[in-house]
């Protein structure tokens, strides 16, 4: 056995591919890469405990010269006494019909035949002949295109695919991804194996061939080892976020919880948190509840995490069908509309000054004090008011439809109705918002707007402050 099978016999053991019998499908497209994994794992399979079947793609991109591939693929597999199955897809009417570049298209025919062809066959994974020095092109690209620590990672030895976010996944193994190109050349040559050679290759139509052959040598010559030096920056790159990954499954687990169609974290404890893990943790969240990262940018995270300072009720569409909703202390994720941070309060309250009072689902704390023993503070659910401007008992309830207030700064009264509307506050949620009254003005709307008739000073010599909380809490 020879260094190049001990390496690829090595991986599939550490990913638990080996040593008992497992049914391997092989993507060979003919080329020197995928045929040095072929008779690798031909050559090792009987001590390893595997069975192959080789697949191949026939993509129509080339004609003659792609008939000859296939065909040579099921001579290989043949001569090699292993199954095959060959196929053929029109990838230029794929790529029109979902707007893709031929590159794009052809990764996805085929990702998606290997998809269908394992469930086929109830293989148990997808090996693919993916080296070294593509691996080094897969972090350039996504280098270019500005990606984070995921995408700088480039890929995995071993990693899922699936169709679509609702089915389940296939496993993808990589065993020739520290192993490269030239060595599995040179394992061709020395067992004189007569690998395909792929025109296209050679054309700067794509992207990926520009970065191989113009790019690629000019960073050999300010490092010869770039190829080695790029796979030691993915390996980083993916042992720091898959730190980071953990770090915001904490998160979630500690800090986060199922709420509706969705998951909602806790703003005050959210807001301590690393931004580089929340924003890993919304991630996380997004993924938990749709299943997908699809068309999911940092942009849609940014959305997200802006709502951690804003006001209750403002919101982000994030895609997927999903959006962000800005509770009165929770941040909270999902799709179809967001629980409402307000329970329903049935009937009014006599709230006792000072003391605490159990209002329905409310814990309401009122304490007397003079105006400099105020605490200093945001708080959306608290309030301080003039006590002299208060008339007779005070009382927690429901809101009603002739409901007015004059909102602190101004001088006319306004509906309660239309201090909804100004707010954005979601329609849903307004039913269930207290209002604080005392006999003959309400004085708060809750989490929103505080009376101008109740407003303290700097003559004010008593104050009122009244807190709420949700009971249990």
């Amino acid at each position: 056995m020879n260094p190049l099978e001990k390496h690829i016999k090595s991986s599939l053991e550490q990913n638990g591919f080996a040593g008992i019998e497992r049914l391997l499908l092989v993507g060979v497209s003919g080329g020197p890469d995928s045929v040095c994994l072929l008779h690798a794992l031909h050559a090792i399979a009987k001590d390893s405990g595997l069975r192959i079947h080789v697949a191949h793609l026939n993509h129509g991109l080339r004609g003659k010269e792609s008939k000859a591939d296939a065909n040579f693929v099921q001579s290989l597999a043949k001569t090699l006494g292993l199954p095959s199955t060959i196929r053929l897809a029109d990838t230029l009417a794929f790529k029109k019909a979902y707007k893709l570049t031929t590159e794009q298209a052809a990764r996805e025919l085929r990702y998606r035949f290997f998809y269908a062809l394992a469930k086929e066959l109830k293989a148990d994974a997808v090996v693919l002949g993916h080296t070294a020095d593509d691996q080094a092109e897969t972090v350039l690209m996504h280098m270019i295109r500005g990606a984070g620590l995921k995408g700088i990672g480039g890929m995995s030895e071993m990693s899922d695919w699936r169709m679509k976010s609702s089915t389940p996944a296939i496993t993808i193994l990589r065993p020739l991804l520290h192993i490269t190109r030239k060595e599995t050349h040179d394992y061709c040559d020395k067992l004189k194996l007569d690998p395909r050679t792929d025109s296209s290759n050679q054309s700067l139509e794509f992207w990926r061939n520009r970065i191989r052959l113009q790019l690629m040598p000019e960073l050999r010559k300010h490092n010869p080892e770039i190829v080695s030096s790029l796979r030691r920056l993915a390996t980083l790159a993916r042992e720091g976020n898959d730190f980071i990954n953990v770090a915001a499954q904490n998160v979630i687990n500690s800090l986060g919880s199922a709420s509706g169609n969705g998951i909602a974290f806790r703003t005050d404890r959210f807001q301590q948190v690393h931004k580089t893990v929340q924003g890993a943790a919304v991630r996380m969240a997004i993924k938990t509840v749709s299943g997908s990262l699809d068309d999911i940018e940092e942009t849609h995270v940014d959305a997200v995490l802006s709502l951690l300072n804003a006001r209750a009720g403002s919101g982000a569409n994030i895609s997927l069908g999903m959006h962000a909703v800005r509770l009165y202390n929770e941040l909270w994720l999902g799709s179809g509309e967001p629980p409402s941070p307000w329970p329903p309060l049935k009937k009014s309250y006599v709230i006792k000054v000072p003391g605490t009072t159990r209002a329905g689902p409310w814990d309401v704390l009122a304490e007397s004090s003079g105006l400099k023993s105020i605490r200093n503070g945001h708080d959306r659910m608290q309030v301080s008011l003039r006590k002299d401007a208060l008339k007779g008992k005070l009382t927690l309830r429901p809101w009603g439809a002739g409901d007015m207030i004059v909102p602190l700064g101004m001088k006319g009264h306004k509906k309660l109705q239309d201090v909804f509307v100004d707010e954005k506050v979601p329609r849903h949620w307004r039913k269930n918002i207290p209002v604080l009254c005392d006999d003959d003005k309400v004085l708060w709307v809750t989490g929103f707007k505080t009376s101008e008739e109740a407003k303290t000073t700097k003559e004010t010599r008593e104050v009122i402050t009244i807190s709420l909380q949700k009971s249990g809490r």
